[in-house]
């Protein structure tokens, strides 16, 4: 990243998030700063710090062990982050906020779009226990206006969030077939052969418009 190239636009983000270190809480890709993973994410709440954006770790990985040992390690990682200028954890697993809360109260916790607690009651419940501070709306909701006032009038404070990285629509038919695709042609480094690929989707989709204008 490039994180110079931002700067112009830093008026316009609230936050910045990036993954967690693989070995210490897995919850997305890492690309190829696996060597020097740490001391990039270092620059990025640098920058945060620099332009007043709050920076967030993931730790929504959803199979992680919430043994002794590897909070701990969780710990002591939070606590290095922090002493950077960490802002935000997200998570998907509730269990973890009553530990962030105890460990790291200054930190606002954002319930994850991967969390399973994503009917309306279970969100008010957190909320009203204290245990999340945020929320990234998953697509069921975000187009669901009688659940959004309802969320915003049982819970005044929740700040919400959206994420607008998706493929299509929830909707569509295909959308887990549409997805899967697109994050395995974002992890392929050879511009040759996400050229191939995407000229594939192409007459892929050409096929199936016909298709359905034959239907």
């Amino acid at each position: 990243y490039c994180l110079d190239m931002y700067a112009g636009w830093a008026d316009y983000i609230q936050d910045i998030y990036f993954a967690a270190s693989p070995e210490i809480f897995p919850s997305a890709r890492v690309w190829n700063y696996k060597d020097n993973y740490l001391d990039m994410q270092f620059q990025i709440l640098d920058f945060c710090k620099k332009y007043d954006v709050r920076g967030a770790v993931l730790l929504n990985g959803v199979n992680n062990k919430l043994t002794d040992d590897n909070l701990d390690r969780l710990k002591e990682y939070l606590q290095t982050l922090c002493a950077h200028g960490l802002k935000v954890v997200v998570i998907s697993n509730p269990i973890l906020s009553y530990w962030i809360r105890n460990n790291f109260p200054s930190l606002s916790i954002r319930l994850s779009i991967l969390s399973l607690e994503y009917t309306l009651p279970k969100i008010i419940s957190l909320y009203r226990t204290g245990l999340i501070d945020e929320i990234c709306l998953p697509p069921e909701l975000n187009r669901d206006e009688d659940s959004l006032k309802e969320l915003k009038k049982q819970c005044p404070k929740l700040q919400l969030s959206t994420i607008v990285n998706s493929i299509c629509r929830q909707s569509c038919p295909l959308y887990f077939w549409h997805q899967a695709l697109y994050n395995s042609d974002r992890q392929m480094s050879d511009d040759k052969k996400m050229k191939q690929i995407l000229t594939s989707v192409d007459n892929i989709g050409q096929n199936l418009s016909n298709s359905f204008k034959q239907i």
